[in-house]
């Protein structure tokens, strides 16, 4: 199940964009995920469910949208 390693790496970017910009939580974060990735969406949410706990990310919710092609990246996120 490669979608854990793919939020572990979304929640090192996000940590780094909070600490960068000053955000001390962060409320959501949006991906955009080609359909060529082979990510599996309900996975992705378990992963995140799991692996936010104790973070600035604890309380933020994890949206997507599927689009064409192998595209993966962070294209949102809100916090404060």
């Amino acid at each position: 199940m490669h979608e854990v390693s793919l939020v572990h790496e979304i929640m090192l970017i996000v940590m780094e964009v909070a600490e960068k910009e000053g955000l001390s939580r962060i409320s959501k974060i949006k991906l955009l995920i080609g359909e060529n990735m082979s990510v599996l969406p309900d996975a992705l949410e378990f992963a995140f469910q799991y692996l936010k706990s104790g973070t600035l990310m604890e309380h933020a919710v994890l949206r997507w949208e599927i689009c064409p092609g192998r595209e993966f990246t962070i294209s949102y996120i809100e916090g404060e």
